[in-house]
């Protein structure tokens, strides 16, 4: 039986540093499972909901269980508990823009039939007050108010249930699953504070610019002209290197599929320093039983080697995979051409309003022309505004 006492002691353990028992391992297991059927329930309203709407562009919808040792790391890092922690359920809707991002969530919010109840509407709103990382995106908790216990006896009914329903636009999720696949590659996750400072300005910048260019919203987080936004970017790419080790993974890695089922898959990626590049394994299974079962044994094996990381999730289609969870393809292509039409953007502007003394004109065009020509595209200067221009052009 999981009880709320049962769920805190393992998490008083894991906070003050103590190690945990195979049954407190199978206990954590156990607890996520039970969210398994939120997940798919709240899948289905989101794509049934989708599809009953007229939105200007294609939305994607996936599904995830938290993965294990990210709950042991929030368990960690706060005084956060296994029987309030909200997020050990997941599903994340991907919008083209803002307007359809509203839109969608609106109309979920003004459904009075749902089995669940919406905790706060504004209390994770990272759109309106993004977090000082550079994150973006809206997260609403809904806590499970149905038949309790719910699909399964061995959860005690004074225990609650919660899932999380991620919002975010393409820009966003852009810049969310390429500030993971740093982490992978460098194993120094901002979101867990194990970055260095200055790759943490270095995105907290590029969110800046993605939001300033693709999003004309309010909520900057650096208070910069234009003008100074590019020459501070400008100054932490001569400084990091980033872009530039990113374009080496452009297209991704290679992926080692087990089979062709479509439904429910664990990711698998190895980023040790033994192969010449890191590898993904994805095994796809019909049921989410299988692949749970599957995912949990994964987790075991690996424990907590650092190189390796595994997730289970779901996509409408399989394709769908690298666009949305493409951290794990290590797949940075729609990072680097949002970041450089991004630049042009605030370029053109900074041209426009900011850049009356002629130097900085000149030094900014000409680091951004180096820049773009080093990330294997060209740039054009014409009457005041900048073009992007393929190779077989020039």
């Amino acid at each position: 039986m999981i009880t709320r006492s049962k769920l805190e002691k393992i998490s008083s353990k894991v906070r003050k540093g103590k190690e945990i028992s195979a049954q407190d391992i199978k206990v954590i297991q156990e607890w996520r499972q039970l969210h398994n059927d939120l997940i798919a329930s709240w899948q289905s309203i989101l794509r049934n909901r989708i599809s009953s709407q007229k939105l200007k562009s294609k939305t994607y919808v996936a599904r995830r269980l938290k993965r294990f040792p990210t709950i042991l790391n929030k368990l960690e890092r706060n005084s956060s508990n296994l029987s309030t922690m909200h997020d050990i359920a997941g599903c994340r809707v991907i919008f083209k823009d803002l307007n359809d991002l509203h839109k969608f969530r609106e109309s979920i919010h003004k459904n009075s039939k749902f089995k669940f109840k919406l905790i706060s509407e504004d209390k994770y709103n990272y759109i309106e007050s993004p977090k000082a990382d550079g994150y973006r995106g809206i997260h609403d908790v809904y806590i499970y108010t149905g038949d309790k216990p719910y699909a399964n006896s061995s959860i005690k009914n004074n225990l609650e249930l919660k899932i999380e329903i991620q919002y975010r636009t393409v820009a966003q999720h852009i810049w969310a699953t390429t500030v993971e696949t740093l982490g992978n590659l460098t194993l120094k996750h901002i979101k867990f504070k194990k970055a260095d400072s200055i790759t943490s300005e270095y995105f907290q910048c590029c969110s800046e610019i993605f939001l300033r260019a693709n999003e004309n919203h309010s909520a900057s987080i650096l208070s910069l002209s234009s003008g100074r936004l590019l020459l501070q970017y400008l100054y932490l790419e001569g400084k990091t290197g980033i872009l530039k080790r990113l374009n080496l993974y452009k297209e991704g890695i290679k992926v080692l599929s087990k089979n062709k089922a479509e439904k429910f898959h664990v990711l698998v990626l190895d980023t040790s320093k033994t192969s010449e590049k890191p590898k993904l394994q994805v095994d796809s299974y019909e049921t989410s039983k299988n692949a749970l079962e599957a995912y949990n044994a994964i987790e075991q094996k690996i424990g907590s080697t650092p190189y390796l990381d595994a997730v289970m999730v779901s996509t409408d289609i399989k394709r769908n995979l690298k666009t949305l969870f493409p951290n794990y393809f290590l797949k940075t292509k729609d990072f680097n051409e949002l970041l450089l039409s991004s630049l042009l953007k605030i370029t053109d502007d900074a041209i426009a309003k900011d850049y009356k003394n002629t130097f900085f004109k000149r030094l900014a065009l000409k680091l951004l022309r180096l820049l773009i020509k080093n990330n294997d595209y060209f740039l054009i200067h014409t009457s005041g505004k900048l073009r992007k221009k393929s190779k077989s052009t020039t």
